[in-house]
């Protein structure tokens, strides 16, 4: 028999609308987690990101829309895919954040 799982059981997550200069997965990382982009990249070179479950050491990387990105350290965020673009220029995404 199979019981359904306690809601305080399932994981939290925070919806968070973020604006980033470059939709590439290092720019999203640094501005989540408040990193330079080179601390971003350098999470990458440490094989500290998977994506969907598989390392990831290419920052330049481009989410799809729903991807599941985990870092190891600092937490676990769903990409939910570009919003707007500003009028500068930037990106405007929306990510859930488990918290």
């Amino acid at each position: 028999m199979v019981e359904e799982v306690p809601k305080d059981c399932l994981p939290q997550l925070k919806e968070e609308n973020i604006t980033v200069t470059s939709p590439r997965l290092d720019a999203i990382l640094a501005k989540v987690y408040h990193l330079s982009r080179t601390d971003a990249k350098d999470l990458f070179e440490d094989e500290k990101v998977t994506v969907n479950g598989r390392i990831c050491r290419n920052p330049e990387t481009i989410l799809k829309e729903n991807t599941i990105v985990s870092i190891r350290g600092y937490g676990k965020l769903e990409y939910h895919g570009e919003e707007r673009t500003t009028k500068k220029g930037k990106t405007g995404i929306t990510i859930w954040r488990y918290v």
